[in-house]
Formats: C-alpha cells, structure tokens, sequence
C-alpha cells in the first residue's frame, strides 16, 4: 500500500460519491483532450479510461510505475504542475479539460499557471481546500487577488463541499469541488479584453494594504494620479473613499483601461 507524502501535500480520495460529482461535473463527453492533475492512486482515473487522449501529471516518481501499468493508454509525464508549460501540450486549438484533486499547497498557483496558458483549459474541474474555494468564489465585498485573478480568466461555480473523511489521510479541513470555466468558451470578446496581467497586477496594488484606501494603494504603486482615479470610482457609482475588496472583476478590467 501506497504511504502518503506530507511533503507532496497527498490526501487521496476515496469516496465514489464525490467522485461520481466530479465526473458528472466534468462532462467528459464534451472533450478529446482531458488532463488530471495528481491522480495520486487512480481512484478518479478509473472514472477517465474511456477518454482517448488522457495526460496525467504526477509528481511523486513512486506512484507512476502503477500508473503507467494501470493506464498503459495515458500520457504519464511527472512533474509538478505548479510550474509545468500547459502549452506544451500538443492539443493545438482544441479545447480541453483540467481536472485533478489538487494538493492544497499548491492549488492556486496550479490552477493559475493553468489559465495563464496560450491554450488554457476550456474547462477546469477540480478539488481545492474550502477556504480557497470560497476565495476564489467571492463577491465584492469579500474579494480579493485570487478572486479578480480567477475571475479574469473564468467563471468560477461551486459544485458541492467534500468532507475530510472522503480521504485517506483524512485532511483537518473540508475541501469543495469546483468548475471553473474560461471565458474563451463563450465571450468572443475575451481578446479585445484588457491585458490579464496588467488587470492583476493593478489588484495586487490596490490590495496592497487593506487597512488603506483603493486610491491610495494605487498612487503609491504609480498607477495613476489620485484625482483620476477618484473621479473614476465616482462616475462607476462607489465612494471615492472606496476599497479594493469592493470592485467586481469588471470594474478591475475596466479601471485598467482607464489608466492604460
């Protein structure tokens, strides 16, 4: 039996139910192309043996041997997928599935390496501890870097909240279960929009500090002369005195237009 890896952030899942969610979630029928990442023992590679062209990013050298005897028809490359090159991949302009229980220390950085691809995942289905979950689901008023930085590329949907005893080791926490779905799928606009990058690091400016005012952030990054971005946040009917937490994603795209 396989030992679980601190180091490696592995929870394996186990509970066919979740399992059951996630596939149905994934809508593998939709895609010729289906990525998992961490597939860890197998138990929801079992669930992808009928897709054709299936890739599995490990990172853990001990598992592959059994992945490679249990899914000789999978493309098994190891790696840490926090840091691999998704273009890589040779999918050309077709449009595919991330998937994956990911580990939690790693979940963001995963997920955003992902969207910041020249092909991004058209879809990505995947497990992130609950607290990051929520991050990535907040609406103004709660938001923050992660959630306009998803939010820039996708539409974010919770499909349901998994329980610690759905694992082996079970975890200190719940985990959820999310779709995210790129903008390329139904925004024909999505390439006039402003620069991703440019869009993310304005919010990281302006959440700079919370304690302090959205403007102030900015002025002080040198995004722009504060009575312009006041006058901004007044015409878009917030307070001058605005905080950052407040902006929806749109209003993040469209002050990074004003201040080109």
């Amino acid at each position: 039996m396989v030992r679980p890896k601190k180091s490696f952030g592995q929870h394996f899942l186990h509970d066919q139910s979740v399992i059951a969610k996630i596939t149905l979630a994934a809508e593998l029928a939709a895609f010729k192309f289906v990525v998992e990442v961490g597939p860890g023992t197998g138990a929801l590679t079992k669930e992808l043996g009928g897709v054709k062209n299936l890739t599995l990013l490990e990172a853990d050298g001990e598992l592959i041997e059994q992945l490679s005897t249990d899914y000789p028809q999978a493309k098994i490359i190891k790696t840490d997928a926090a840091a691999f090159d998704y273009d890589s991949l040779e999918f050309g302009e077709e449009p595919w599935l991330l998937i994956g229980n990911l580990p939690y220390n790693a979940a963001s950085a995963i997920v955003m390496k992902a969207l910041e691809a020249r092909n991004p995942p058209a879809r990505l289905v995947i497990m992130v501890q609950k607290e990051v979950g929520e991050r990535m689901l907040a609406l103004p008023g709660h938001m923050s870097v992660l959630s306009v930085a998803i939010g820039v590329y996708a539409v974010a949907e919770r499909v349901c909240i998994v329980k610690p005893g759905a694992f082996f080791p079970a975890p200190k926490v719940d985990s959820m279960v999310l779709v995210l779905k790129t903008l390329r799928d139904f925004t024909k606009g999505y390439n006039k929009r402003p620069d991703p990058s440019r869009v993310i690091a304005l919010a990281k400016a302006g959440f700079a500090n919370r304690r302090k005012l959205l403007t102030g952030n900015l002025v002080k990054a040198n995004f722009g002369e504060a009575e312009r971005v006041k006058s901004w946040l007044v015409k878009e009917g917030f307070s001058d005195k605005a905080r950052a937490e407040e902006l929806t994603v749109e209003h993040w795209n469209k002050l990074a237009e004003h201040l080109g």
